[in-house]
């Protein structure tokens, strides 16, 4: 399944819609997860919600991160559907790399946060329902926030180079949510 779903990414397709994007990082990034809840747990039964919202939270915080590696090979990777609400083309990402970025693209990234921060609340308001046994498969996701925040912060040329946190900040994180049981 995982295979499959890259095929967008080997060509380089743009998703269509937000539900294009959402079902490749869930069958993705999700498959991943659920390989390691399966090892947590057994063979048991778990919330497949969860997975998907931590697997899209985490999708597009690695998208952001890599999102110059991505325009710079001229992979589309922003939804479709984003890029038109605010009036912006696919080759218009791989035009304003180092210069100032235009507003519309500046709400095009924000758009894309905002996507992830509503799968991140998502996760972060249903928490109670992840086994303890599974808490450790889903503490990369704490590291989507500081992403998303380092993002915001970028400046004018998100396309420069990728956005990478200090690892002593990425093992404080994930060191703080695995004393708070998982998601941070």
């Amino acid at each position: 399944d995982a295979i499959e779903a890259h095929r967008m990414a080997l060509y380089g397709d743009a998703p269509a819609t937000i539900a294009d994007l959402e079902t490749f990082f869930d069958r993705t990034i999700g498959g991943s997860m659920r390989c390691q809840i399966g090892v947590l747990l057994g063979p048991s039964v778990h919330d497949g919600d969860l997975v998907r919202h931590a697997a899209v939270a985490l999708g597009i915080a690695d998208l952001l991160r890599h999102l110059s590696h991505y325009v710079n090979r001229g992979f589309g990777v922003i939804p479709d559907e984003i890029l038109s609400r605010h009036g912006v083309g696919q080759g218009e990402l791989a035009g304003s790399r180092g210069g100032a970025m235009s507003p519309a693209i500046r709400a095009v990234l924000a758009d894309v946060r905002a996507l992830a921060r509503s799968h991140l609340a998502a996760l972060r308001a249903a928490r109670s329902r992840i086994p303890e046994a599974a808490a450790p498969a889903f503490l990369i996701v704490s590291l989507v926030e500081p992403l998303l925040r380092l993002s915001e912060r970028r400046g004018t040329d998100p396309f420069a180079a990728e956005l990478t946190l200090p690892q002593w900040r990425r093992q404080w994180t994930l060191w703080r949510a695995a004393r708070r049981g998982g998601v941070g």
